[in-house]
C-alpha cells in the first residue's frame, strides 16, 4: 500500500506519495500525474535534516533502482531580464504547480550549472528548485552544507540548459548515489516519449509525516 506524507504551506495541503511510478511513461503523462511541485518534495525530503520516512524511502528505492529521476509538478519558460534586475545567471519564469488551482508564476535568475550549496537565504528561490548558489566542486559544497549544519552526503548538483528557447521545459529531480540523492534539473524535454528511469509521485494510503512549512 502506498504511503504518503502530509505537507502543509501556505498555499494548500498536499498529499505526497513516497513511491515514484509511472516510469517509461511519456514526460507529458508524468507530468500530468504529477501532484506535488519540487518545492513540496524538498520540504519532505530535507524535514528534520534529513532524518524522516520521505528520505528513507528515497534510499530505500535507490537500493532496487541505483538510478531514477522523478517529474515534477512545474514549468520553466524563458523570459527578458526586467530592468534594474540585480544579480547573474539566466533570467527565467517557474511556474510551480502548473495547471493547478494553486499555480504560482515565480521569476528567477538560475545560476551556473554546478553543486547547489547553503546560503543565508537558504538554498533554493522559495517556491521552486532553483538554487541561490552553485559552486563548481563537489568538495566545497560539502564543506559549505556540512557549515550550515546539513549531512555532506546530501551534496547534489544542479544541472539546466545553455540555452532556453520559446518552449517550455519541465523541472525534475534525480537520486543517484554517485551523484547525489537530490540532483535538480530544469531540462525535462515536454515531447519525451518517456525513458525507464523517469518517473512522477502519483495519487492514494496511509500518511506516515506531516510536514508544515
Amino acid at each position: 500500500m502506498t504511503e504518503y506524507a502530509k505537507v502543509v504551506t501556505p498555499k494548500r495541503e498536499i498529499l505526497i506519495p513516497l513511491s515514484v511510478v509511472g516510469f517509461g511513461e511519456s514526460y507529458e503523462n508524468l507530468f500530468a500525474g504529477a501532484v506535488a511541485s519540487g518545492a513540496e518534495v524538498w520540504a519532505a525530503y530535507e524535514y528534520n535534516n534529513f532524518n524522516n520516512p520521505f528520505q528513507q524511502a528515497d534510499r530505500e528505492f535507490l537500493r532496487e533502482k541505483p538510478f531514477w529521476t522523478e517529474i515534477f509538478r512545474d514549468i520553466v519558460i524563458k523570459r527578458n531580464r526586467k530592468k534594474g534586475e540585480i544579480g547573474s545567471g539566466t533570467p527565467l519564469t517557474y511556474i510551480a504547480k502548473a495547471q493547478t488551482e494553486s499555480v504560482e508564476y515565480i521569476d528567477v535568475l538560475a545560476p551556473e550549472e554546478g553543486y547547489w550549496v547553503s546560503t543565508a537565504d537558504g538554498i533554493f528561490v522559495p517556491g521552486t528548485i532553483v538554487p541561490r548558489e552553485t559552486v563548481p566542486t563537489k568538495k566545497e559544497a560539502m564543506r559549505r552544507l556540512e557549515a550550515a549544519g546539513m549531512p555532506g552526503e546530501q551534496v547534489s548538483y544542479f544541472h539546466r540548459l545553455k540555452e532556453y528557447g520559446t518552449l517550455p521545459t519541465f523541472s525534475r529531480r534525480s537520486a543517484d548515489y554517485k551523484k547525489g540523492f537530490f540532483q535538480v534539473s530544469l531540462n525535462g524535454d515536454p515531447s519525451s516519449t518517456g525513458h525507464e528511469n523517469v518517473g512522477a509521485r502519483f495519487c492514494g494510503g496511509p500518511i506516515v509525516m506531516e510536514v508544515e512549512f
